[in-house]
């Protein structure tokens, strides 16, 4: 699964921070709820066995938001890629997502399936569309 990611040459955790989010959405749902499902998800399908993909999830509840970074340790030091934040909004939540993959709309498609409720993974890439909900 590691070439089917179709990730950027080189990221850094600075990239990350300075880009700005590329999807955002509400859902109905507590934020805490809504992250845990998320980071749960992406464990799970990111767990396959390789050691080189990482997934940090944080949630800090005294600020109302949490948020989850994938990204790979390779070559070059640990390489973010993508990013989901949750933040509280009311008794909801507000979803922003960002990637740095070469293929940024593919990667945010997934995420947004996982924060939705999605339970599947990729089965050959994060090409693929994801299953309706």
């Amino acid at each position: 699964m590691a070439g089917a990611l179709a990730l950027a040459a080189c990221t850094s955790q600075t990239q990350l921070e300075t880009t700005a989010f590329q999807r955002q959405f509400s859902l109905a749902e507590n934020y805490q709820a809504v992250y845990a499902r998320s980071n749960s998800q992406m464990r799970e399908c990111f767990a396959v066995g390789m050691a080189e993909f990482n997934v940090d999830g944080q949630l800090y509840p005294e600020l109302g938001y949490g948020e989850i970074i994938f990204g790979v340790n390779g070559m070059f030091g640990y390489q973010p890629y993508n990013q989901i934040r949750i933040d509280k909004n009311g008794t909801g939540a507000t979803v922003s997502l960002k990637s740095l993959t070469q293929t940024p709309q593919s990667s945010m498609n997934w995420l947004e399936y996982w924060t939705k409720g999605g339970q599947r993974c990729p089965r050959i890439s994060y090409a693929e569309t994801p299953p309706a909900l």
